[in-house]
């Protein structure tokens, strides 16, 4: 029993001295996640990216343009070496040196005339590495890509038409707000632009209108968005939900905002003056149906 017990201590005393390393992955931020701009033929445009390390190691910061494409309705991305993104798209950095909590602000110039016409879908990717250019650290750590999206229309002459392939309502809503979606589609075409749809929500009679911005679709592709219509709805409804030229409609019967509880007073109460009229009523015919004495 001492034999093990003094196995077990020095198996705890090397677990305490031995000195460890963190295995989490590295990681950065960068803001604007996404970038959207247009050029004119010939035009040269400047803009930035910040970068900032919220870990508590020094990373070693490579830069690439890669292009990138969507590859299903579920918005998966695939992206791949394009020469003429590369050519287009300069930063001012390949490579930099990040300290623990540092940031830097990467501008970049979007050259029209080495940039394809039409549309243009770029992300500038960032990849780090743990230790700066320190050659003694030899540690180990996961590399980790994060970017930033750049969706840029050069030299005009794009088409960005979507169309509402169905709406994604619920027929019965008892809820907070009014709950609706629709699948949006990217129609397509030889000159068919990759953009965010804004779509319109309507709630009729009486109800509210609200704009919102759809996920990005890739011509060809479709894709759903939801949202919450808030406001005070008890009854039938008509939602439509439109982009463009195109919309679609479908009715709900919604009991939203303070008719959730309002509502089930009012039936309790009607219920109850139902059945008391309905007693009373009964008790008032038998009191008729009664002989009178008659007089002698």
């Amino acid at each position: 029993m001492k034999k093990y017990l003094l196995f077990g201590l020095v198996i705890v005393g090397l677990c305490w001295f031995t000195p460890s390393r963190a295995t989490h992955a590295l990681g950065l931020k960068v803001a604007p996640l996404m970038y959207e701009e247009t050029l004119a033929d010939g035009e040269k445009k400047k803009g930035f990216i910040d970068i900032s390390n919220p870990d508590d190691q020094t990373v070693l910061v490579k830069t690439e343009v890669q292009a990138f494409k969507q590859i299903n309705n579920n918005g998966d991305l695939e992206f791949y070496d394009k020469a003429e993104y590369q050519q287009g798209i300069k930063v001012d950095f390949t490579e930099f040196t990040l300290k623990s909590k540092e940031a830097l602000r990467l501008y970049f110039v979007l050259d029209s005339d080495a940039l394809p016409k039409g549309g243009v879908y770029a992300t500038l990717l960032f990849k780090t590495t743990q230790g700066g250019t320190n050659p003694d650290n030899t540690s180990i750590q996961p590399a980790t890509r994060v970017g930033t999206h750049l969706l840029i229309e050069n030299k005009g002459g794009g088409e960005k038409n979507a169309s509402i392939k169905s709406v994604k309502l619920p027929f019965f809503q008892f809820s907070e707000q009014l709950q609706a979606g629709a699948e949006v589609s990217n129609v397509g075409g030889p000159k068919a632009l990759a953009y965010f749809p804004n779509l319109e929500f309507k709630v009729e009679p009486f109800g509210t209108t609200i704009k919102k911005r759809s996920s990005l679709l890739f011509p060809g592709i479709s894709r759903s968005t939801q949202t919450t219509l808030p406001g005070n709805y008890a009854g039938l409804y008509k939602v439509t939900i439109s982009t463009g030229d195109s919309q679609r409609s479908a009715w709900v019967i919604a009991i939203t905002g303070f008719w959730r509880w309002l509502a089930p007073i009012i039936l309790v109460s009607v219920l109850v003056i139902i059945t008391l009229v309905i007693k009373y009523k009964s008790v008032f015919r038998n009191i008729l149906k009664k002989p009178i004495a008659k007089q002698k």
